[in-house]
């Protein structure tokens, strides 16, 4: 966990969620993509995992939808969630370049029964 956080560009890259996550909440946020759709995530200072399966694999659902959750669970200040997902990051351009959509997490958070 302390390489993860100290070097977060090489658990993903530059631009990658993981890398972003770590680098707005630094020694908070531990993450790890992994194949197929599926991330986990560690909020450090809460005790809180998190665990993502996007259903098709689909890389572009990944980032909303882990945003998503943290925005529920109230992990984010704005800053920090303004800094990990900008308005200009969720616009879907068609081959033209013309604006055609947005992705934005569309999430219900339920609390399993103990």
């Amino acid at each position: 966990r302390a390489a993860m956080q100290a070097h977060p560009e090489n658990v993903a890259g530059d631009g990658r969620l993981d890398t972003l996550l770590m680098r707005a909440l630094p020694g908070t946020i531990v993450s790890k993509a992994g194949a197929q759709g599926v991330h986990a995530t560690g909020h450090v200072k809460r005790g809180i995992g998190i665990a993502v399966k996007i259903v098709d694999g689909s890389r572009r659902a990944l980032k909303p939808a882990v945003i998503g959750v943290l925005d529920a669970l109230e992990l984010l200040s704005l800053d920090e969630r303004g800094r990990l997902d900008p308005p200009e990051g969720s616009v879907l351009r068609n081959y033209a370049g013309i604006e055609v959509g947005e992705t934005r997490s569309a999430l219900r958070l339920e609390r399993e029964a103990r």
